[in-house]
């Protein structure tokens, strides 16, 4: 959808978007149509970076940015690709069609292009499927210009062959976002060099021992593993969000603070020696 903001826009701004490239390219070479650089401060964004797309990722809404951890956290999901344009002439058409008018700059008279919030990669039995997604308050749905903006998208992406839908906050799950960002930003971990490198991937067999071993709470088993090898306080535990992350180590991610949880959680623990990774 349109965002709600107002932006100033013209031909020479359209033209400008389209000779940076901007909702073209795949992968680290998408360049989403809107940044979230192209509004004011006093509105939430989000820049994120991306695990599967390997580039910094735009969030214009608490919404987007949940909806994106689960994303990334899917196994079939390939490819995400937010604050994704459709054509121009098209949307004026089926506007037009519908007897709808398209959105547009109130001052220059000049129409927007209208941008869905996500473009979905999966990969599921062999065949690459997309599908878009908009993000939407519940509140929001029953708004004329809503409904209206929805049917123009709607009709945009089905004469596409593309799968559309609308997305709530009551279909994003709480407690698995949540437990999604706590490890997200351990996905990665930033080690200085090779050595360090072949130390925390050490640590990290000698954790998933501990934790098949022993009983307790996983956030005191990780304090104490800092304390007996002499790390720094906090090490164990980010190499444990990590192997999460990396779903090296399987867990509840549906119990609440799922890492202040005894080590009954954890549901499945895999052996793999090469998965630490070096930003």
């Amino acid at each position: 959808m349109l965002s709600k903001y107002n932006l100033s826009w013209d031909e020479k701004k359209l033209k400008k978007y389209m000779d940076e490239g901007r909702g073209q390219g795949i992968g680290k070479d998408y360049k989403p149509w809107i940044t979230v650089h192209d509004f004011p401060s006093d509105g939430f964004s989000s820049r994120q970076p991306g695990w599967k797309s390997h580039r910094v990722c735009h969030f214009l809404s608490h919404h987007e940015l949940r909806y994106y951890y689960l994303l990334e956290w899917s196994d079939v999901v390939t490819d995400i690709r937010e604050q994704y344009p459709m054509d121009l002439e098209d949307t004026l058409d089926i506007a037009d069609k519908l007897g709808i008018k398209h959105p547009e700059n109130r001052e220059s008279n000049t129409p927007y292009v209208m941008t869905s919030d996500f473009m979905i990669t999966e990969y599921i039995n062999g065949m690459e499927i997309h599908k878009a997604r908009t993000i939407k308050p519940v509140a929001e749905l029953e708004k004329k210009i809503c409904i209206e903006y929805f049917e123009i998208e709607r009709r945009y992406w089905a004469g596409k062959g593309v799968d559309w839908g609308i997305v709530t906050e009551a279909d994003i799950p709480k407690t698995l976002v949540s437990n999604i960002e706590w490890a997200y930003y351990s996905y990665n971990l930033d080690l200085q060099d090779e050595a360090e490198l072949k130390d925390h991937l050490y640590y990290g067999e000698l954790l998933k021992d501990k934790l098949e071993s022993s009983d307790g709470r996983i956030v005191h088993i990780a304090a104490k593993f800092d304390k007996d090898i002499n790390l720094e306080p906090g090490t164990s535990l980010n190499i444990i969000k990590h192997l999460v992350a990396r779903k090296e180590i399987i867990m509840d991610m549906q119990t609440k603070r799922c890492i202040e949880n005894s080590t009954d959680s954890i549901k499945r623990i895999i052996k793999k020696k090469d998965r630490l990774a070096v930003i």
